[in-house]
């Protein structure tokens, strides 16, 4: 009788550990490989107003990527930082930057996609 109550105990001390086991590894597989980087290229220019923000930015899907951001193209694309805020669908008024407080490297990542973007922020 306590063998058997001994066995039973021991069957679902493996069953629980192995319940343990499989929720760490899917945590460790959904988790992995999450990044979301910023990289600022110079000292902030404090004179300079935040009042657009423009991006651009290269696609990458299971670790390949082609194309080109540049700063240029994302100094083109400038939006009201306010309007990037807030909700509900609005359409974009685009506005070249002409003036850079700063400018930023973004890299973002989720499991088999991302994106590495060019961040310029000014008036």
């Amino acid at each position: 009788m306590i063998a058997a109550i001994d066995a039973r105990t021991r069957i679902e001390q493996k069953g629980s550990q192995r319940l343990l086991l499989t929720v760490l590894s899917g945590f460790v597989l959904l988790t992995s490989g999450c990044i979301n980087i910023s990289t600022r290229t110079q000292p902030e220019d404090t004179s300079v107003k935040e009042v657009l923000k423009g991006d651009d930015c290269v696609v990458i899907v299971l670790g390949f990527g082609v194309g080109t951001a540049t700063i240029e193209r994302a100094k083109a694309e400038g939006r009201f930082i306010e309007e990037q805020s807030s909700g509900g669908f609005k359409p974009r008024r685009k506005l070249p930057i002409t003036k850079v407080r700063r400018v930023e490297f973004t890299d973002r990542g989720f499991l088999f996609g991302g994106s590495r973007c060019i961040e310029v922020t000014g008036e």
